[in-house]
């Protein structure tokens, strides 16, 4: 099967909660195709889904460095780092997601959540609430 192949029976795979499967392909993937953007986006859902999280922020993180425009992974790296207790992090890459995606309730609700664990609420949430108002007009 071609990679791509692979690469989508492994997205199934995450689909359907079944991450430690889904991790075999992807690893065999990335070993032949390092560069595959697929799998190397699909990895650290996986991880993060086995509880790996800081493997998972790790790996989001670097793809975010190759792609500082993509607001999927922006998103991934600020729940990541949200799940590993990083706050200062999460409020970093959601503040820059909300600001672009103010609809999104979802990471509303992870930018709050860590901001409120970091004790940096006002930090946080005025910069993006004013960006998203500015949006709404």
């Amino acid at each position: 099967k071609s990679a791509d192949a692979q690469c989508q029976k492994a997205v199934q795979l995450i689909n359907k909660h079944k991450y430690s499967e889904a991790l075999v392909i992807l690893d065999a993937i990335l070993k032949r195709q390092p560069e595959h953007r697929l799998a190397n986006r699909s990895k650290p859902v996986a991880l993060f889904h086995m509880g790996r999280q800081h493997e998972a922020a790790k790996l989001f993180h670097q793809l975010h460095e190759q792609d500082q425009e993509d607001l999927v992974i922006l998103k991934h790296c600020g729940v990541a780092y949200t799940a590993v207790g990083d706050f200062d992090m999460a409020i970093r890459f959601l503040s820059r997601y909300v600001k672009s995606k103010p609809n999104d309730i979802d990471a509303w609700t992870s930018l709050s959540a860590a901001a409120g664990k970091s004790q940096k609420y006002v930090d946080a949430m005025i910069p993006a609430i004013t960006a998203s108002r500015a949006w709404a007009r």
